[in-house]
C-alpha cells in the first residue's frame, strides 16, 4: 500500500465484505509494513481473508508520546489520509476480490 509513491508504513487496513452487515463477522485486518506490504488476519494471525468481494478502509495515524504533567501518555495523531478512506461506503473506498487460492494483490495507490 503506497501513499504518494511511498509505503504507508503503520497504516491500518480493514477489509469489509460487500453486502454483508453482520457486526459479528470478523473483519480481515492488517498493518502496512515498511515495504508497503499488508498481511491480513481474520481468525488467526496472518491467515488472510476469506474469499469474496471487499471494500477497503485505511486509517493512517502515528502513535505519539506526550508529556502531561509528570506522566507520559500515548496519543494518536490525526489520520494522515484525512478520513478519505475511513468508511467502507466512502466514494474513494477501493474494492478488492479475494479468490480461494493464495492471493498477491497489486500495490494499492492511495
Amino acid at each position: 500500500m503506497l501513499a504518494q509513491g511511498k509505503p504507508a508504513a503503520g497504516a491500518t487496513v480493514v477489509l469489509h465484505p460487500v453486502g454483508q452487515i453482520d457486526p459479528k463477522t470478523p473483519l480481515p485486518t492488517g498493518k502496512v509494513d515498511d515495504k508497503g506490504t499488508v498481511r491480513l488476519s481474520t481468525f488467526t494471525q496472518d491467515d488472510g481473508a476469506p474469499p469474496g468481494q471487499y471494500t477497503i478502509t485505511v486509517d493512517w495515524r502515528e502513535v505519539r508520546k506526550v508529556t502531561v504533567g509528570s506522566d507520559q501518555i500515548r496519543e494518536l495523531s490525526p489520520d494522515k489520509l484525512k478520513g478519505r478512506y475511513g468508511k467502507p461506503d466512502a466514494p474513494a473506498a477501493p474494492r478488492v476480490t479475494v479468490e480461494k487460492q493464495p492471493n498477491k494483490l497489486p500495490p494499492l495507490q492511495l
